[in-house]
C-alpha cells in the first residue's frame, strides 16, 4: 500500500543511516519497524506494570500541611531537612 506520512527530519536521517548500512531500502526499515512496534504492542500489558510504592502510614509526614504549599516552602526556607520531619 502507497501512503504519504510525515517523519521527524532527524528520524528520517537515522533511518536512511541504517538503510544504506544494512543494504535495503528505507521502506524496509520502517515496515520493519513498524511490525516490531506493533508486536510489542499486542504482547505487553498494563497489568503487568509493577505496582506503585505506598506510604503505609496514612498521611503525610507529621509538620507538613498538604493544603499549604506556604508552609511546606517556609520550612525549606529555613533550611530544615524534610528527613528530619519523618
Amino acid at each position: 500500500m502507497r501512503t504519504t506520512i510525515t517523519i521527524d527530519d532527524a528520524l528520517y536521517s537515522e533511518v536512511e543511516a541504517l538503510a544504506k548500512q544494512r543494504n535495503c531500502s528505507v521502506d524496509e526499515v520502517i515496515n520493519s519497524a513498524m511490525k516490531v512496534y506493533l508486536r510489542h504492542l499486542s504482547t505487553s500489558r498494563v497489568d503487568e506494570l509493577p505496582p506503585l510504592p505506598r506510604r503505609m502510614s496514612g498521611g503525610p509526614h507529621p509538620g507538613i500541611n498538604i493544603n499549604d504549599m506556604s508552609s511546606l516552602m517556609s520550612i525549606l526556607d529555613e533550611g530544615q531537612e524534610l528527613n528530619s520531619l519523618r
